[in-house]
């Protein structure tokens, strides 16, 4: 007698019967299809099975009947995590909290459901060397269902969410960076809204992903995406005390933008837009003006040994070599390498011939050194200041200003290798700067901060405005409070420009001017870009 034993691949019902569960996910979501992926923090089914090596293994059956189950709990986590992206597709285009609670109870019961599946899978298989990928999937997935999980519970703590025209897929991609109040959200922002000729993603590359130049009809952006949580702490972000799972990104560099207009430089911040793009929540950062000290160019090698190296190189196809230099050839058929070059901006007069400008440039500076030292600014490094010279103004900008705030700052400025761009005390301060840091009360500055920090934070931050009202009172008394930056002088006839240079306190002006001294003697200056600045006849 022959028993014939099948072996095929399920269906999707008998998927569906392996699982004591799958009732609910049938309820849900009658139809589920493997493509598609309305969540784009979760993994579509497809995208699952591609990194499971397949589809989930088929039961052995015997005339019709389920001898053995195989892939349980991966065809479970599979068809919970199908059942989820089809119901996050039926409530695309919904307006932010018009779901019902069972909408939302059946999105949540899905996820909790695919974390039992893949929390069953790791359990059984994790021992196994041959599983290891497939292991590693799982956990993936689980981290992934439990922060989509989480953003669905902070979707009712949504603040100033009304009247910004939400759907639920805007408010998740909100909550899912981290961002709890929705005040900074601007609809007109949007993807459909973008000119694709003249924008361009991968603009540029940050610590997490890079940036997109958006160009919104007149308006044109840098977009910075923003996430909740970072697998690494910046040397900055670890002394300052950040908590990687919380990054508070977007409300640190809101913050920063309240706190510069509350003390008269709002200018100096530039103003930025909570976006949408590609369904993930970005800063949408306004351009920044004028030039950073530092500029990085691309120049002919004339080098006769690295040409001939560059030649061999690419005759022999060992491009890698050349990759590493970042050696490549330019229309004319020259050889281009990268160099980094500093721009020659005023930051003190040494010549006294533009001591008007060379005045602005350091209240500029100065005024932003006291933000930053307020706010225990970490990231003031030279490429994230931009200076535009406007006859005898100079207009100061700080870009990327997310790495402030840490629980743990309770000084002002950072030691070591972390005081070039930390935001210490400055000194010397412009009279207008003393006056609002004097008059800054804790109370104000609480609220200016906003609700998104913790007690914590909120506690250094205090800890710091009391020292900095400290150290304001003690440059005012040492005659260190300025009102004319061109004409002040110390009390030994030091003019600003020579005081600062010889201050064994940190400024942004020393600290820039001194690469300026090294770089010229390297012969590695140049100029303003007159196209960036509008500069005096000479």
């Amino acid at each position: 007698m022959i028993v014939m034993i099948s072996v095929h691949s399920p269906s999707r019902s008998s998927i569906d019967a392996l699982r004591p569960d799958s009732a609910t996910a049938a309820r849900a979501a009658p139809t589920r299809d493997p493509d598609v992926k309305a969540s784009p923090a979760m993994l579509s089914g497809a995208e699952l099975m591609r990194e499971m090596g397949g589809a989930p293994k088929p039961n052995v059956t015997l005339f019709g009947r389920v001898l053995h189950q195989n892939s349980v709990h991966y065809g479970g986590a599979l068809a919970h995590l199908e059942t989820y992206q089809a119901l996050a597709k039926q409530v695309e285009g919904q307006a932010h909290g018009s779901l019902s609670d069972k909408q939302l109870r059946d999105m949540k019961d899905q996820l909790a459901a695919v974390l039992v599946r893949c929390d069953a899978y790791v359990t059984q298989h994790e021992g196994d060397p041959d599983k290891a990928g497939r292991v590693g999937t799982m956990r993936n997935l689980a981290s992934m269902a439990t922060a989509e999980l989480e953003a669905l519970n902070r979707l009712g703590q949504l603040r100033n969410a009304g009247g910004k025209g939400l759907t639920h897929e805007d408010a998740m991609a909100i909550v899912r960076a981290g961002v709890r109040d929705a005040a900074d959200f601007n609809p007109g922002l949007n993807d459909a809204a973008v000119d694709p000729a003249r924008s361009r993603d991968g603009f540029a590359s940050g610590k997490v992903n890079s940036v997109s130049l958006l160009v919104y009809g007149d308006d044109t952006r840098i977009v910075k995406p923003l996430a909740c949580g970072s697998k690494n702490l910046t040397l900055g972000e670890g002394f300052s005390g950040f908590d990687k799972s919380d990054m508070k990104y977007g409300a640190r560099n809101f913050a920063t933008e309240r706190m510069a207009e509350r003390l008269g430089i709002g200018d100096t911040i530039p103003r930025s837009n909570l976006v949408i793009h590609h369904g993930q929540a970005g800063l949408a950062m306004r351009l920044a003006g004028g030039q950073s000290l530092v500029r990085h160019d691309r120049v002919v090698e004339t080098d006769p040994g690295s040409i001939a190296r560059y030649d061999n190189d690419l005759a022999r196809g060992h491009l890698d070599n050349l990759k590493r230099c970042k050696a490549e050839k330019n229309d004319d058929g020259q050889w281009t390498v990268p160099k980094t070059r500093f721009v020659a901006l005023p930051y003190t007069d040494p010549e006294g011939s533009h001591p008007a400008l060379t005045a602005s440039l350091q209240k500029g500076l100065l005024d932003l050194q006291t933000l930053d030292c307020l706010m225990a600014q970490m990231d003031r490094q030279p490429e994230n200041l931009f200076i535009r010279l406007d006859g005898d103004t100079a207009h100061v900008t700080g870009i990327d200003n997310d790495m402030c705030m840490g629980k743990d700052m309770t000084r002002l400025g950072a030691p070591g290798d972390l005081a070039a761009t930390a935001g210490g005390p400055p000194p010397l301060m412009s009279r207008e700067m003393h006056d609002r840091i004097a008059n800054l009360s804790e109370d104000d500055f609480a609220t200016t901060l906003g609700p998104d920090f913790s007690d914590a934070e909120v506690a250094a931050a205090k800890t710091r405005l009391t020292l900095l009202k400290a150290h304001a009172e003690t440059l005012r008394t040492s005659g260190c409070v300025v009102d004319d930056f061109a004409t002040w002088r110390s009390s030994e006839g030091q003019s600003a420009s020579e005081f600062l240079m010889a201050s064994d306190t940190l400024s942004y002006v020393k600290r820039d001017q001194t690469t300026i001294d090294k770089a010229t003697k390297n012969g590695n200056v140049v100029q303003p870009d007159r196209s960036k600045h509008n500069l005096a006849s000479e």
